[in-house]
């Protein structure tokens, strides 16, 4: 009877040469990777659940790569926005990258699904996805003729935490269990940094795809993350004065520190724009990123913000809490609240791990912003 296997890391470091399918610049796997080097080749699926800036899109590539290249199958992966899905799809496909010389396509919300992109998708061998497009294919499967799902042999679904998330789960927990329905015989990659009830999640798909599912719960991370509380004022004041009172306490952070970049995350655009103004007041080069811009527009940022030193400070809303690689040394989250509501404990997680990936920094510090009365 399938069963979910728990799995941990193994510090007996492999060597990436051992790996027959893909090539990486670095020697050895980290010790997560180490261990999926005893189940990539299997039948199984997996859910791995580690921390940010911990080698995941790495893990991804094991499975897809030996999916595609050893049993000549198809690869689909979902990731929860269109921005991180734009950022694989040009990851992969650069001229460095080990995947790129497969055929590789993108299907968010921007790109119409005509005769030409089904004939597209059909001959690919790497399809990126969001969750809303990928449950739309399933959905009109028989009259869209979207046989690439028939032909897909693996799924990676990314932040696969919010399948346990109202509102926000729903596209992807339908999309998998009507493509295990179309494709019975596809293989399910979890990733995520916070995955609550991952039990549930396991056991779960474990009993839509009728086979065993492996757990791998690491706290592994190449660079270490300090998390740090600051209180601000918040005593008897109207909503602006308390917006500013946080905005002063981020700008103070951001002095202190003259040489690193920020990150720093606002929960409304209100907050967002006071940011802005006070930092400029401050002489500090800052740019906001939020969803009333062009995808374009916001790639256009995240790649300024990695290659212009200059360009100190990226103030965002969760539209680069999910997935996305940044240069920022420090985050600062601006209050945990939105509106009346509560931030959820797994977006104030995710919005931390921004703070010092491994490509450029050692280490990583995230500030979180909480009223003096809590």
């Amino acid at each position: 009877m399938p069963q979910v296997i728990r799995i941990a890391d193994q510090f007996d470091l492999v060597p990436t040469k051992n790996y027959k399918y893909a090539n990486w610049e670095f020697p050895n796997f980290n010790p997560i990777q180490s261990r999926l080097m005893e189940v990539f080749d299997n039948t199984s699926n997996i859910a791995i659940a580690s921390s940010t800036a911990s080698g995941k899109t790495i893990c991804s590539e094991m499975f897809l790569a030996y999916e595609i290249r050893k049993n000549k199958g198809k690869g689909i992966y979902v990731g929860p926005m269109k921005s991180l899905a734009k950022e694989k799809e040009q990851d992969w496909t650069a001229d460095t990258h080990h995947f790129h010389d497969l055929k590789t396509s993108i299907v968010t919300g921007d790109y119409r699904f005509t005769m030409s992109r089904i004939k597209e998708l059909e001959e690919s061998s790497l399809i990126v996805m969001t969750p809303e497009m990928l449950a739309s294919k399933c959905r009109n499967y028989t009259s869209d003729k979207s046989k690439f799902l028939l032909d897909t042999s693996i799924l990676v679904v990314d932040e696969s935490h919010l399948l346990g998330v109202p509102s926000r789960g729903d596209h992807i927990e339908v999309a998998m269990m009507k493509l295990v329905e179309i494709n019975p015989d596809i293989r399910i990659v979890l990733l995520s940094a916070t995955m609550p009830n991952v039990d549930e999640i396991c056991q779960w798909v474990t009993k839509i795809t009728g086979r065993d599912t492996y757990f791998l719960e690491s706290s592994y991370r190449p660079s270490p993350l300090n998390i740090h509380y600051e209180t601000y004022y918040d005593g008897d004041k109207m909503y602006d004065d308390k917006e500013l009172q946080k905005v002063g306490t981020a700008c103070s952070i951001v002095e202190y520190y003259p040489d690193d970049k920020f990150l720093i995350f606002v929960h409304t655009k209100r907050t967002g724009q006071l940011m802005l103004e006070s930092l400029k007041r401050y002489g500090v080069h800052a740019e906001f990123h939020y969803a009333d811009l062009s995808l374009k527009q916001r790639l256009s940022l995240e790649d300024r913000f990695k290659t212009d030193k200059s360009f100190r400070v990226l103030v965002a809303t969760s539209t680069m809490a999910w997935g996305v690689n940044t240069s920022a040394r420090r985050v600062i989250i601006v209050g945990v609240h939105r509106g009346l509501q509560e931030v959820e404990n797994y977006d104030i997680m995710q919005e931390c791990g921004r703070a010092g990936r491994p490509k450029y920094d050692a280490q990583g510090d995230a500030y979180i912003l909480v009223p003096e009365s809590t």
